[in-house]
């Protein structure tokens, strides 16, 4: 679901706020050594430590899985293929997503889903329409 143009751009947020912390949760996977590593070894070559990325397994429970959002202060969209669920959670949670709307010409669905679901619950300033403004709003 993360595309290099997504993972490029969180990197590049990264290395705009040198403070920040990225969680990632893998529903499959993370807990397994080696694509962790791959994951650790993609930031690194983009100048970014290991230190300031986590790598989270999935939660035992639904419980677990949702009150890890109380360790984040903001969701970061995936793009071009946006959350719903993740979205959802995150929002019902109290973290504000803030999410990247494909361009008009192109209006992609599945990138606008995020969008909608931040809008209509009354967060529209939270929908980016580039790049640089995602960068801005996170």
């Amino acid at each position: 679901k993360i595309q290099s143009s997504c993972f490029d751009l969180w990197c590049r947020l990264l290395l705009e706020v040198p403070d920040s912390k990225l969680n990632l949760k893998c529903y499959s996977g993370f807990s397994a050594e080696s694509l962790a590593e791959e994951w650790y070894q993609r930031f690194e070559q983009q100048g970014i430590p290991r230190t300031r990325v986590n790598l989270l397994p999935s939660a035992e429970d639904k419980d677990g899985h949702l009150s890890g959002y109380s360790a984040h202060d903001i969701s970061l969209d995936p793009f071009p293929y946006s959350g719903t669920t993740t979205t959802v959670e995150s929002l019902l949670m109290g973290v504000p997503v803030v999410t990247l709307r494909s361009s008009p010409d192109a209006c992609i669905h599945v990138q606008n889903v995020s969008s909608g679901l931040v809008t209509v619950v009354g967060h529209p300033e939270l929908v980016a329409d580039s790049p640089d403004m995602y960068i801005e709003l996170a």
